[in-house]
C-alpha cells in the first residue's frame, strides 16, 4: 500500500502494538476459550506462516491517532468455470466499543473497498454474523445462506440408514479412513478439490500453501485444551487415487458438522453414507452443516436459513454479478475466513 492510499483513506497496516490493543478489546468475542496469552500467540503464529505473509493484512483506520476500526484482509483466488479472480476475503470487522455510532466502522470498509479497487480484485467477500443491512448499505449482496439439518435419532431416519443396502456394499468394496487432517494429506486434498471446484459454479481455490495455512490454525487450537471448539476430523476414501475423495467435519456431544465432502458425485454419496453410519456409531442426534454438502440421497434432510456466517459479494467487476443469484451457494464451511 502506498503512502497516498494510506493518507487518503486513513487505512494503514496494524503493527505489533496496534494488534495487541484490538486483541485486548477483541479477545472476548474471538478468543476460542484459549488464555489471552495463547489467543495473542495463535494470531502471531498466523501473521508468520508463508502463506498470510502474501495474502494476510491487518488494517486499522484512525482518529485522532486512535484506532476506531480494524478488519483483516486476504486476498483468495476464486474460480468459475476455468477462469479465475482476485477476491479480497474480509474478517474480524470490528469498531472498538467507545468509537461506535461515529460511522468508522463504514468508513473503514469503504476504504478497503477503495484499496482493493486500486490493486485489481475481482470482488470483495465477507461472512456476516451481524445483521446484514450494514453491509447492505455498502453494496454488499447476501449470497444464498441455509444449514441443512438431519436427525439421526429419529427411527425412521435410523431405520432408513441401516436398512440401505449401499451401506453394506460401500463397506465391503471401500474402507474409509478416520483421522485428524495432517500436512502429508494436503496434496491428495488439494488435487481433489481442484477437481470437485471444476464442477462447481464458483469456489475459492486452495493452493497447497493455503492448506497448510488453515491446518496450522487447526493444528494450534487442538494442542490446546482450553479450546472451545472440537477438533477437525477427516475420513478419506482413496486420497491417492482420482477416484477418491475427502470429508472434514467435527463432533462434539450429540452433533457432527459436516464441513464439506469433496469428490466425485458417486465418491461424495460413498463418503456420506459413511459418515452417516459413523454419526450413528457415535450416538449423534444430530448431522448438520451447511447447504453445499447436503447429501441430495438421503431422506429426512431439512433446510433452514441460518442468522450468523451469512456469506455476501461485493463485486467489483462485472463477470462476478452473477454470484449472487447462485443456489444454493457452493461456498464451503472452510472457506468461511
Amino acid at each position: 500500500m502506498t503512502t497516498a492510499t494510506a493518507k487518503r483513506t486513513d487505512l494503514q497496516i496494524a503493527d505489533g502494538a496496534d494488534i495487541l490493543e484490538i486483541l485486548r478489546e477483541q479477545y472476548w468475542l474471538w478468543g476460542c476459550g484459549m488464555p489471552r496469552g495463547d489467543y495473542h500467540d495463535w494470531l502471531r503464529m498466523q501473521l508468520r506462516q508463508p502463506w498470510a505473509r502474501r495474502n494476510f493484512r491487518y488494517f486499522v483506520r484512525r482518529h485522532k491517532d486512535k484506532i476506531v476500526a480494524s478488519a483483516k484482509l486476504y486476498t483468495l483466488q476464486a474460480q468459475a468455470r476455468g477462469v479465475q479472480y482476485k477476491v479480497g476475503g474480509v474478517g474480524a470487522v470490528y469498531t472498538m466499543q467507545q468509537h461506535r455510532g461515529r460511522g468508522h466502522g463504514s468508513e473503514l470498509m469503504d476504504s478497503i473497498r477503495q484499496l482493493a479497487e486500486a490493486e485489481g480484485f475481482d470482488a470483495l467477500m465477507l461472512f456476516s454474523d451481524i445483521d446484514p443491512s450494514f453491509y447492505e448499505h455498502l453494496g454488499y449482496e447476501q449470497l444464498s445462506h441455509h444449514d441443512f439439518y438431519l436427525w439421526t435419532n429419529q427411527p425412521e431416519i435410523e431405520k432408513y440408514i441401516m436398512s440401505d443396502q449401499s451401506f453394506v456394499e460401500d463397506l465391503h468394496e471401500h474402507t474409509p479412513e478416520l483421522c485428524f487432517p495432517d500436512p502429508a494429506d494436503v496434496d491428495g486434498m488439494v488435487r481433489h478439490h481442484m477437481r470437485y471446484l471444476s464442477g462447481l459454479p464458483f469456489g475459492i481455490r486452495r493452493s497447497e500453501a493455503y492448506w497448510q495455512y488453515k491446518l496450522l490454525r487447526e493444528q494450534f487450537l487442538q494442542q490446546h485444551p482450553d479450546t472451545n471448539r472440537p477438533y477437525l476430523e477427516m475420513m478419506a476414501i482413496d486420497i491417492d487415487l482420482p477416484s477418491g475423495g475427502y470429508a472434514l467435519f467435527e463432533h462434539a456431544g450429540k452433533i457432527l458438522r459436516v464441513l464439506e465432502v469433496v469428490g466425485r458425485e458417486e465418491t461424495r454419496e460413498v463418503l456420506w453414507r459413511n459418515l452417516l453410519r459413523a454419526a450413528l456409531l457415535r450416538r449423534v442426534h444430530l448431522v448438520r452443516g451447511w447447504e453445499s454438502v447436503a447429501p441430495a440421497f438421503m431422506k429426512g434432510v431439512k433446510y433452514v436459513e441460518r442468522d450468523g456466517a451469512v456469506p455476501m459479494l461485493l463485486p467489483l467487476t462485472d463477470a462476478l454479478e452473477t454470484w449472487a443469484e447462485r443456489v444454493p451457494c457452493p461456498l464451503l464451511e472452510l472457506d468461511h475466513f
